[in-house]
């Protein structure tokens, strides 16, 4: 059995939260960073994940959080002992005997919010915001016809214009003519 991709994402992110206790070489700075886990570990998952102790008399795990399941006590082992990175997906392990320690369920992370943009929401046609009349169509008519006008004489003085007959340049540095027939 392993456990859900979730579970896994709040280890990386408490791990990746926490480094100096993740790699701290005091086994109670790693079983605080083990409690953190656990306690949001069960805030998403129940009250049947903990952490666990090896027997009645001995401290709480540093590397590993429980999950109860009837009778079978499973145990997951999240960080690799030499490289103190996490296991990713490890098996579970029935410790059946060992003793299952609930923790308080405590949101240690920022809850989840997609972060995406809204759906974009229809927007009514734009209304005509005054009637036109065949009158007022006739004016702008006349007014693009008087624009033309002047467009097209502007054009005609510039053609009337007799055209050069040379003209003196520089190409890569050098001074060129040309001269046109």
């Amino acid at each position: 059995m392993k456990y859900s991709p979730r579970v896994q994402e709040i280890i990386n992110t408490l791990v990746a939260q926490h480094p100096e206790l993740a790699k701290s070489q005091n086994d109670d700075d790693r079983r605080a960073l083990n409690l953190l886990i656990a306690e949001q570990v069960a805030f998403e998952g129940g009250p049947q994940w903990g952490t666990k102790r090896a027997d009645p008399g001995r401290p709480l795990a540093k590397d590993s959080i429980a999950r109860q399941d009837g009778t079978t006590l499973w145990g997951f082992d999240l960080i690799n002992g030499a490289t103190r990175e996490p296991n990713q997906f490890p098996e579970a392990e029935d410790i059946t005997g060992q003793v299952f320690v609930p923790v308080t369920p405590t949101q240690h992370l920022e809850p989840f919010v997609a972060h995406m943009p809204p759906e974009p929401q229809p927007q009514p046609a734009p209304q005509p915001s005054c009637q036109f009349t065949p009158c007022d169509c006739k004016a702008d008519l006349a007014q693009v016809r008087a624009q033309l006008t002047s467009v097209q004489q502007a054009l005609a003085a510039i053609l009337a214009k007799p055209l050069p007959t040379s003209a003196v340049g520089s190409f890569f540095g050098k001074q060129i003519v040309l001269r046109f027939q």
